[in-house]
């Protein structure tokens, strides 16, 4: 009897996931058309990111999101939208992130530091630069003032990560793949 049940149980359960995953891309599908990018599409090592500018100002502020930010660019709207009548305001979205083509290139501090600042240049976007980090890219922008100095005039946390926020840092990798089977299914939908 307790089999029956939990078979029962595990049966509804996995077709409550082949719903919501062909509701999922059914979604996506229909979806597509509306992501429009509000910026400028540039070519980096083969892949179109996302550079987002507004404002004017002598200065340019370059927000930086950190990890898991679906659109930097909207997560930060509210807060540069308050400053770009001082600032030229710049969001570059990395690659896998918002408007910018999804890649299986490393992501590793090089890497992602690489493809900012080439973004910044197909942009036409010269240094110095003052970087507004969030969370993990507080480590992009310190590795990127100490690299580049000449490029850098200041960096601005808004809740940055510093070396010592990962020193005893253990990442869970089985629940991060399992957070993005639930994605890929539609259940976070």
């Amino acid at each position: 009897m307790i089999g029956f049940i939990l078979l029962g149980f595990i049966g509804l359960l996995g077709l409550a996931f082949a719903t919501s995953a062909v509701h999922h891309k059914i979604r996506l599908a229909k979806e597509k058309g509306s992501f429009i990018p509000i910026g400028q599409i540039v070519d980096v090592d083969g892949h179109n990111m996302h550079v987002y500018q507004e404002g004017h100002g002598k200065e340019t502020l370059v927000f930086m999101s950190g990890n898991g930010t679906s659109s930097p660019v909207l997560d930060f709207k509210s807060l540069f939208s308050q400053v770009s009548d001082q600032y030229k305001v710049v969001v570059v979205e990395k690659q896998g992130y918002g408007f910018s083509d999804i890649t299986d290139s490393p992501r590793d501090m090089q890497t992602m530091l690489s493809q900012t600042r080439k973004a910044l240049a197909e942009a036409g976007l010269q240094g110095p630069f003052i970087l507004v980090p969030h969370s993990a890219s507080g480590l992009e922008a310190l590795y990127w003032a100490q690299n580049y100095p000449e490029e850098v005039r200041a960096v601005i946390g808004l809740d940055i990560a510093v070396p010592a926020s990962y020193q005893d840092f253990k990442i869970n990798i089985p629940l991060f793949r399992f957070a993005s089977f639930l994605a890929d299914m539609g259940i976070t939908r």
